[in-house]
């Protein structure tokens, strides 16, 4: 069993706007929202390609239970952490004629609440005995020391 650790999960908002023009006022086409960032990405590839796997991470309570229904739904075990009110959202404006890399605006995770550090650390501990691999990845909620990882 994979271990995801990624303690700055996200929703993702992909906005499809045709000729996309920056300063200009302009509409989407198709836009969707999921959750995402890195830890989401490698969680969803490695259950694609048949491993078990946990996720978890920093997550809002406004989103917190629709993460856990989608992952649920492709068959990946969520253990995540409500440490703050919203969940960051990144947005993702796709130009579907365009050649370019798509504009991507990340937002700041918020706060996280006090003692969330040790409480993620406990559920990393609860899944290490049944963990063949430990992925650890993304950026570091707000709050986190900058050495977090080691």
């Amino acid at each position: 069993m994979l271990l995801v650790v990624s303690p700055n999960l996200a929703m993702d908002r992909i906005l499809e706007v045709p000729n996309f023009r920056p300063t200009v006022v302009q509409r989407s086409t198709q836009s969707s929202t999921q959750p995402g960032g890195k830890g989401m990405n490698v969680a969803r590839v490695f259950r694609e390609l048949g491993g078990p796997v946990v996720l978890t991470g920093f997550v809002g309570r406004d989103h917190a239970p629709l993460i856990a229904e989608s992952l649920k739904a492709k068959g990946i075990e969520f253990d995540g952490i409500e440490c703050f009110e919203q969940t960051r959202v990144c947005t993702m404006i796709l130009d579907p004629a365009g050649k370019n890399h798509p504009t991507v605006i990340n937002e700041e995770s918020a706060e996280i609440d006090t003692h969330a550090a040790e409480l993620l650390l406990n559920v990393v501990d609860k899944w290490m005995p049944r963990a063949t691999a430990v992925f650890a990845t993304g950026s570091l909620s707000r709050g986190l020391s900058n050495d977090f990882y080691r």
